[in-house]
């Protein structure tokens, strides 16, 4: 059976709802009694050649809504041997104007803006409104909400009050400033025109700790650095990570600026481009420096 009937007048929605069979069919038992749509009437048809029975809805199918087809057991093949049972499946119509937002991260439903120093400004994320509909999208005004909104900034947002044409998208540019330790969280409702989901709520997440740096001179390995490497990081109870091969170790969630040395950054480090590396990743700057 197909799950996803094809219209050649989407605007209508008029698709022929269609199901293959493996062998060929009694042509006389498909029939609007044995092949039906919950709630539909129309025309049934069966093609010889490509053994697909068809069924042609009487009258447009609402847009955004479910239905189910149903093939019954009256259904026989060339020998008489009937379906051992009814097979059903269901599809949704398609709602006119069709939303679509993809975030940064690919997996889950939440922006997460990482780890910032309260008083500090993270590095940006981007999500994405795609119109994927047969008409424009029309968005409305983005307005971050929630118990924590003011420390989530729209820094870039091409999508307020924008109208999109099928197949085109927009960006909006989301930021993290902490007003307080602790994990924050807020949500981003995009409102449109969209009939099935006419505000598509996006949750956002961040953590923010408290600033706190160790000075300027930093010994790594035999060398010590009187300027050009800092480390910060929030409150000093947390556990502590290795910097492998550089003899530094210093807290979880640190942030560290440098301009020198190789090292293996930990879990929530943050390089001076403002970017976050995840544990293990390697950043190598113009000098390396030797233990």
């Amino acid at each position: 059976a197909g799950n996803t009937p094809v219209s050649t007048a989407p605007d209508l929605y008029t698709p022929f709802i269609s199901a293959i069979f493996s062998e060929p069919l009694d042509s006389a038992t498909v029939s609007d009694a044995s092949f039906t749509v919950d709630g539909v009437s129309g025309t049934v048809g069966y093609d010889e050649l490509t053994r697909r029975a068809s069924f042609s809805p009487a009258t447009p199918l609402a847009a955004a809504t479910a239905y189910t087809a149903r093939l019954h057991t009256d259904i026989t093949d060339k020998l008489g041997n009937q379906l051992p049972e009814e097979y059903s499946w269901q599809f949704t119509t398609a709602s006119p104007a069709n939303i679509s937002v993809s975030l940064p991260d690919p997996v889950g439903d939440t922006v997460d803006l990482r780890v910032a120093a309260v008083g500090s400004v993270s590095a940006e994320r981007i999500l994405t409104v795609s119109s994927t509909g047969e008409l424009d999208l029309e968005i409305g005004s983005l307005v971050i909400m929630g118990l924590d909104a003011s420390d989530f900034n729209l820094e870039a947002d091409d999508c307020s009050n924008n109208t999109l044409p099928p197949g085109s998208h927009c960006t909006a540019a989301l930021s993290f400033q902490p007003g307080a330790v602790g994990v924050r969280e807020a949500l981003l409702p995009i409102p449109s025109n969209d009939s099935v989901v006419p505000s598509h709520e996006v949750p956002l997440t961040g953590l923010g700790v408290t600033p706190f740096c160790s000075g300027d001179a930093v010994t790594i390995g035999s060398r010590t650095f009187p300027t050009g490497l800092s480390i910060c990081h929030g409150a000093s109870s947390v556990s502590t990570t290795d910097l492998a091969g550089t003899g530094v170790t210093v807290p979880d969630r640190a942030e560290v600026h440098f301009i020198a040395p190789q090292i293996v950054l930990g879990e929530g480090f943050k390089v001076n481009t403002g970017a976050y590396f995840h544990s293990g990743t390697r950043y190598t700057p113009s000098v390396l420096v030797e233990p």
